[in-house]
């Protein structure tokens, strides 16, 4: 016979309070999801370059930047049910026939946890001395923004909304 709490140790009752902010209609239901991998190379190309010169070289101060993401991500199909009207659906004996609104893509998003920077590229001799983080930080997400923009293009040109049409079908 084993005590959970032995006589010697106190027991100390936190309390907290959860505070319902919102509530949120949902309606939509997911059909398909696609999972994306993919190595997405993002390169940005300084504007204007500041170029200074002395006796020995010509150093470039405003550096092309580059990364490259070996990048994983999800795209889902859904129908929004909510988008059912009365006039949708037809009743006849033991029957029921519902016209089910287009297919769409519910949402799409980059996984962070198994996406991975293969390379970052800093290509100035000035910035490689006197690097500059916030530029970095900058290019890395414009180019996590841009691999999402890309999981959405994959999924549409793979058929994510038809194959959302068949399985609401199915």
């Amino acid at each position: 016979n084993y005590d959970l709490f032995p006589k010697d140790d106190k027991i100390e009752i936190i309390e907290n309070t959860s505070i319902l902010k919102e509530i949120e209609q949902l309606g939509r239901l997911e059909l398909v999801k696609y999972n994306f991998s993919e190595i997405f190379e993002y390169k940005q190309l300084s504007d204007g370059k500041i170029i200074g010169s002395s006796v020995l070289k010509i150093h470039d101060y405003s550096p092309d930047l580059g990364v490259v993401l070996v990048a994983s991500g999800e795209a889902v199909g859904c129908i929004d049910l909510t988008k059912v009207k009365l006039s949708d659906i037809e009743l006849s004996n033991d029957t029921v026939l519902v016209l089910l609104p287009s297919p769409e893509l519910c949402y799409h998003k980059l996984d962070l946890d198994n996406t991975r920077i293969y390379s970052f590229k800093n290509n100035s001799w000035w910035s490689s001395l006197f690097a500059d983080e916030s530029d970095d930080e900058e290019v890395l997400q414009m180019a996590y923004r841009e691999t999402e923009n890309r999981i959405v293009e994959a999924a549409y040109e793979s058929g994510i909304l038809n194959a959302t049409n068949e399985q609401a079908r199915t």
